[in-house]
C-alpha cells in the first residue's frame, strides 16, 4: 500500500511539473488538510475544506500497510488537489513553490490525507536526519512530534494498524538544488498503545523533466500567380 501510495504522490507533482514555467492547477488553502481527521470526516466535508479536486480515481486495497490481507478488499476513492506557481518565491532561493493535497476514502469518510508544499506561508518540513531521535518500541506520538513537528498528513487503519495511525512528514523542493526535484517523505506508525511501531525513511532526488519544445513555425513558399498576356 505504501508503494501505491508513492505512486499516488508522484503523479501530483508530475502533473504540476509538465508545465513547469506556468502557473498551474487551482489555488487551495493546503493549511486546511489539518482538520481532516481519518475514521471521521465525510466526502463531503473534504470538499468544503479544500474545494472541487483537481482529479480523482478509485481503486481497490487487498492489504494493509505491512502487506497483511485484508478480511475483505476496499474501494478506495482518491482525490487530489495541487497548484504551483513557479513566478513566485519559494521556502528556499531558487525553489519553485508548488502545493499538493491527496485524500483517500472508503465508504465516503476520510482513511487518510497527505500534503507537501513549499510555499513560505504553508511551508511543509521533512527532516530525514530528525528521525534518528525516533526508536521503534520506545518513542511515543509526542515523542514523534517532539523530533519532527506536526506531521503534514495523517492516516488510519488499513494504513495504520487497527487502533492505530499513521504520521506522514511530505515536502517536494522543485529545483532544489537548481535543475533537480527532492522529494522527502517520512512514515511513521503509531500503535493502539501511542507507542512508534514502525517508521519509514526517504529522500530521493531526480532531474527536473524538459519543457516542452516550442512549436517552430514552418515556412512554405507561395509563388505568385502568373500574369495572364
Amino acid at each position: 500500500m505504501a508503494a501505491r501510495l508513492l505512486r499516488a504522490c508522484g503523479m501530483v507533482l508530475a502533473a504540476l511539473l509538465l508545465q513547469a514555467c506556468a502557473t498551474t492547477g487551482q489555488d487551495y488553502p493546503v493549511g486546511r488538510s489539518a482538520g481532516l481527521k481519518p475514521g471521521e470526516t465525510t466526502a463531503e466535508q473534504v470538499q468544503q475544506l479544500l474545494g472541487t479536486p483537481g482529479s480523482r480515481e478509485a481503486g481497490t486495497y487487498k492489504k494493509d500497510w505491512k502487506g497483511r490481507d485484508l478480511p475483505s478488499p476496499i474501494v478506495v476513492d482518491v482525490l487530489r488537489w495541487s497548484y504551483g506557481k513557479p513566478s513566485d518565491t519559494g521556502v528556499l532561493p531558487g525553489v519553485q513553490p508548488t502545493r499538493w493535497t491527496t485524500v483517500m476514502l472508503s465508504d465516503g469518510v476520510l482513511i487518510a490525507a497527505y500534503s507537501s508544499s513549499s510555499f513560505p506561508a504553508d511551508a511543509t518540513n521533512s527532516d530525514p536526519a530528525a528521525a534518528a531521535r525516533i526508536t521503534k518500541g520506545v518513542s511515543t506520538e509526542a515523542d514523534v512530534i517532539r523530533a519532527l513537528g506536526p506531521p503534514s498528513g495523517r492516516g488510519g487503519y488499513p494504513l495504520a494498524s487497527p487502533g492505530g495511525r499513521l504520521l506522514t512528514y511530505f515536502q517536494d523542493l522543485v529545483n532544489h538544488p537548481a535543475g533537480s526535484i527532492t522529494k522527502k517523505r517520512i512514515w511513521v506508525y503509531i500503535d493502539g498503545t501511542g507507542t512508534v511501531e514502525d517508521f519509514t525513511v526517504r529522500s530521493d532526488q531526480e532531474a527536473m523533466p524538459l519543457p516542452p519544445p516550442s512549436p517552430t513555425p514552418v515556412y512554405v513558399y507561395i509563388p505568385p500567380p502568373k500574369s495572364r498576356k
